[in-house]
């Protein structure tokens, strides 16, 4: 039986997630349903027909990731096996389940879009930044305390920064949307709009600035998260898996195996008939 390098899995998984975020971004500008320069990653899944591609690259995105997700669980289980105390393995399990719990929101986000239902939109678009934010900050603090450590220093230093860069976002996006920052002396947070459209701020906006802020911070976070995940091949490319094997109920077959039971014994019945009348003298 055939292996299977998993390498390929993370390489899939980012590669589907900047396909998601740049693809329906181009249509989306194309058919002038969004700005040119900075709108919201989610703007680009407001209208068809690059909604459709938005919902189905995002979706393939996080069945990949998931997947990555519990590779990745897997192999620390492996490369430590005996040696790695109970507690790790737990957290292990426990990171495991908050990154598949993020990639399943990923999933819910690209499925119902910011003008179908906004409360839930944004549920679930914040909860895909917290939890990816505590996957990855897990995979880097195992990265440093385990020993002997699965990867090189330098590739625990890169996924530390990317992680570090990503969480800078998450707060820079946080701190826009919540204060008056980036907002000229005496304007208010504007409301979101319902039904929602996307925006299109002229650069003499009062809300341009504040605008740029959180898109680019969304922009910039959602790379960093899907560099991080292509990290992971590094340490995946010595790790392979096996096709399972199928097994089957024989009493799911019972009566073909009865049929082909009798089958067999006539014709070895036959055989041995045909062996004795030769083995007679003439």
């Amino acid at each position: 039986m055939e292996s299977i390098g998993v390498w390929t899995l993370p390489l899939v998984t980012s590669l589907l997630g900047f396909a998601s975020i740049f693809v329906p971004y181009f249509v989306a500008v194309h058919n002038g349903h969004v700005p040119a320069v900075l709108p919201f990653i989610s703007d680009s899944g407001c209208f068809p027909p690059e909604k459709c591609i938005f919902s189905l690259l995002f979706n393939l995105t996080a069945f990949f990731l998931a997947i990555s997700i519990y590779l990745r669980h897997r192999q620390i289980l492996e490369f430590y096996g005996s040696q790695l105390r109970r507690r790790w393995k737990r957290a292990s399990f426990n990171l495991m389940l908050i990154g598949v719990l993020g990639a399943f929101t990923i999933s819910a986000v690209a499925s119902f879009s910011a003008t179908e239902n906004m409360l839930f939109h944004l549920i679930s678009a914040v909860a895909i930044f917290q939890l990816i934010n505590i996957y990855i900050w897990g995979q880097v603090f195992l990265s440093f305390k385990l020993v002997p450590s699965i990867s090189a220093p330098v590739h625990n230093w890169t996924r530390f920064t990317l992680a570090l860069l990503s969480t800078l976002s998450f707060f820079l996006l946080e701190i826009a949307f919540y204060t008056k920052l980036f907002l000229p002396k005496g304007y208010e947070i504007p409301p979101i709009p319902s039904p929602y459209a996307p925006e299109f701020y002229e650069r003499d906006s009062p809300y341009w600035l504040r605008h740029t802020v959180l898109a680019a911070s969304e922009w910039s976070m959602v790379i960093f998260y899907f560099l991080f995940i292509l990290s992971m091949s590094v340490d995946l490319r010595d790790t392979y898996v096996r096709a399972p094997r199928v097994y089957f109920k024989n009493t799911a077959f019972e009566p073909d195996v009865v049929e082909d039971s009798e089958g067999v014994q006539r014709l070895v019945d036959g055989v041995e008939g045909n062996a004795a009348t030769a083995a007679l003298p003439d």
